[in-house]
């Protein structure tokens, strides 16, 4: 087990399109952890990860964006990210405590000025990013993909395979340890990389799993990161069971998917690593080079 002081932190990464290109792919770390994530930043259509709409800004080449969920019938949580389309530095706040009873709180939001709220709420992360261009272009298509990534330990091989596209952003993906049964799982499909998440109850551990594109080694690299989690986490996943992971690979074209409660369950478990990652915490790494 690893003390670490900082957890990795996996995050979009967006491509962009105005005087710059039409789609950028920026590869960032925070405080020297790489953040393997990517955001999709749209220019042309002012949109960020085909998803969230543009935030006003102080000029063009700052973009900025917010994502919301709600925490309770009153008030919303929320994420604010910005870019520095010259230096190529950013941020990401996570923030809490959007109260909904004020009429000047939906006046910002729908007039796209919700980092004007910022002063006000309640910070719970605060990253500085330091990022650089992907030159490559953005593809999101990894159906047939297959990532052969060598153990060079123990003279074997963990065999990743993208089966099937469910839409652009979810995949089933199956994993092959040596002498283990072949696993499938619900996977995120982001640029340059995808991202898979279980649950252990036995051992009360969940695991996070990723492949994703080292520009500095030209290679891909297959990451596992497995923690302990709380009585409450637990409860949660308990009663909320995939209904991807562990299904049998012979039978997924008959696989009945709750896209929905994939979706939740996939936001949970990034949540959860956010929050483990505001303090110290023990876990244990796995990581492997791929063909």
């Amino acid at each position: 087990m690893k003390k670490i002081f900082s957890i990795i932190l996996l995050f979009s990464l967006l491509p962009t399109s105005n005087l710059y290109s039409e789609i950028i792919l920026l590869e960032c770390n925070s405080q020297g952890i790489d953040v393997g994530r990517a955001f999709k930043i749209d220019t042309t259509n002012k949109i960020v990860d085909d998803k969230f709409p543009f935030q006003k800004s102080p000029n063009d080449k700052i973009v900025r964006t917010v994502s919301y969920t709600q925490k309770d019938n009153l008030s919303l949580n929320a994420t604010f990210i910005e870019f520095d389309l010259n230096t190529l530095k950013g941020k990401m706040i996570k923030a809490e405590g959007i109260n909904l009873k004020t009429s000047e709180v939906f006046l910002k939001m729908n007039r796209d000025e919700s980092f004007d709220l910022i002063p006000r709420l309640k910070i719970v992360q605060d990253f500085s990013l330091n990022c650089k261009k992907n030159p490559q272009k953005y593809d999101q298509s990894k159906v047939n993909q297959v990532f052969n990534c060598i153990d060079k330990i123990n003279n074997s091989i963990v065999k990743i395979s993208v089966l099937k596209e469910i839409d652009k952003d979810n995949l089933i993906i199956s994993v092959l340890f040596p002498d283990e049964d072949e696993i499938i799982y619900h996977g995120l499909n982001l640029a340059n990389q995808i991202m898979m998440f279980d649950y252990h109850p036995t051992d009360k551990i969940v695991m996070y799993q990723t492949v994703y594109k080292d520009l500095n080694l030209g290679k891909y690299k297959y990451v596992l990161i497995s923690m302990s989690i709380d009585a409450k986490s637990i409860k949660f996943l308990d009663e909320n069971p995939s209904s991807i992971t562990g299904y049998p690979k012979k039978d997924i074209n008959n696989l009945k998917i709750d896209l929905k409660k994939e979706s939740e369950l996939s936001k949970f478990y990034r949540d959860l690593y956010l929050e483990l990652g505001k303090r110290n915490i023990e876990y244990e790494k796995y990581e492997l080079i791929c063909d």
